[in-house]
């Protein structure tokens, strides 16, 4: 009896590891494996004097989260960037305060926000490609 006992629950911890690894495979490691790729995505530091004056609109999506920015430049200078969508949650609300960091830098090239890397990362290639669209019109 105890050894039937043991038996099923031997393959109950079998099925049970079986089960999960599958689960770990098909969910969780691809979705890992896309936060590793934005937290280390390069971020080209855009020259901002050379953005024409405007206002521009970048967006960046991973797995199921995406942020949109609208960028306002005036002079060479980033005047305001504004957030558009994404960034609801704790970590997306903790990586807000990037945007002020690269409007006082004028820059890109700012430190991310610890605890929210792949938020922060994210708004900073949103705010990338909103500003690639204004070196674009300056050149056409």
């Amino acid at each position: 009896m105890l050894r039937r006992i043991l038996t099923g629950f031997a393959v109950i911890i079998g099925v049970s590891l079986i089960a999960f690894s599958v689960f770990y495979v098909s969910f969780i490691r691809p979705r890992v494996r896309v936060y590793e790729d934005v937290r280390s995505m390069i971020i080209t530091d855009v020259d901002v004097a050379r953005v024409a004056d405007g206002v521009y609109e970048g967006a960046f999506s991973y797995a199921d989260t995406g942020v949109k920015v609208r960028v306002s430049v005036a002079g060479g200078w980033i005047q305001n960037i504004e957030i558009l969508e994404g960034g609801r949650n704790p970590h997306g609300k903790r990586a807000e305060v990037i945007t002020d960091d690269i409007t006082k830098a004028n820059s890109l090239n700012v430190d991310v926000i610890s605890g929210a890397t792949t938020t922060s990362k994210a708004l900073l290639k949103a705010v990338e490609l909103a500003l690639l669209k204004g070196i674009a019109q300056q050149a056409g």
